[in-house]
């Protein structure tokens, strides 16, 4: 066999497993004979099938007939209208039909009018959830609603339970609460302290500029006093000190004193003082 017909063959093998879910239903023959399902459609030269996985091109050449056909859905309503009013088993195989080709929403409409016509169709039933309990059709909801269980977020149990959960939630929601205060103190104080150390880091550029004015004031006067001569004492400034502050008091002559004779001195508490012989 040849190569060519090998992949068609392949192929159909593919499309037709693939198309158990098609809804639509051209039929493509080849000259083959095999055939695949689709939405046909041809471009020139190419036939181009459209199938729920993707787009199959083919040369025309391999093409024997393309014979048109309804959608599934199309199928659907034309074997819909054919039924009478109280046919049940008719819209019972309609059913089959529609989960047969991936008409889920159909297919529960079907099994409803189903029920519609006979209420305790156990096909139809089933399809839609229903359970035999105590002798009657029921749904989980409903067994469990009778047995006290009430659903929380999607999940039956008991009152109890759902009491516990309740309040495992309320802590659960006070927890993340003091985690959320926690969080927004902690934030609040590593602003603080972003800010402190800033007006330290502040405070220690400042001191360092005094320092260094102070620090250039002093090497300035330094410069004028050495300039000048003069002497630094502490914060004060003295002029330069020369001999004529240490100049020797010049010698007085000794005072020859002669007997009986009045001496005029400085005062001393009031009195003179007088030499007798």
């Amino acid at each position: 066999m040849a190569p060519r017909a090998l992949t068609i063959r392949a192929l159909a093998l593919v499309a037709g497993l693939m198309m158990a879910r098609a809804t639509l239903a051209d039929t493509v023959v080849f000259k083959t004979g095999s055939t695949l399902e689709g939405a046909a459609t041809v471009k020139g030269d190419v036939l181009e099938l459209r199938v729920p996985e993707g787009v199959l091109s083919f040369s025309r050449q391999l093409i024997a007939e393309v014979r048109p056909g309804l959608t599934r859905l199309q199928e659907l309503e034309r074997d819909r209208a054919r039924l009478t009013p109280k046919d049940s088993e008719g819209r019972w195989q309609l059913v089959a039909f529609c989960e047969a080709h991936g008409l889920k929403s159909q297919a529960r409409e079907m099994a409803r009018e189903v029920l519609a016509l006979a209420p305790d169709h156990e096909g139809a039933r089933q399809r839609l959830g229903f359970r035999r309990y105590q002798g009657r059709w029921v749904t989980p909801e409903d067994v469990y609603r009778e047995l006290g269980l009430v659903q929380v977020r999607g999940e039956w149990m008991t009152p109890g339970a759902a009491s516990r959960l309740g309040e495992l939630e309320r802590r659960l929601d006070r927890v993340q609460a003091q985690i959320a205060q926690l969080a927004s103190e902690n934030s609040q104080l590593a602003e603080s302290f972003s800010q402190a150390r800033q007006e330290v880091v502040d405070k220690e550029r400042s001191s360092s500029d005094r320092i260094a004015r102070l620090q250039e004031q002093l090497d300035s006067e330094r410069s004028r006093s050495s300039s000048s001569g003069g002497i630094l004492v502490g914060p004060a400034w003295w002029p330069p000190v020369t001999a004529a502050y240490y100049r020797p008091a010049l010698p007085r002559p000794i005072p020859v004193f002669q007997p009986g004779q009045s001496v005029a001195t400085q005062p001393f508490c009031g009195t003179s003082l007088r030499v007798n012989r």
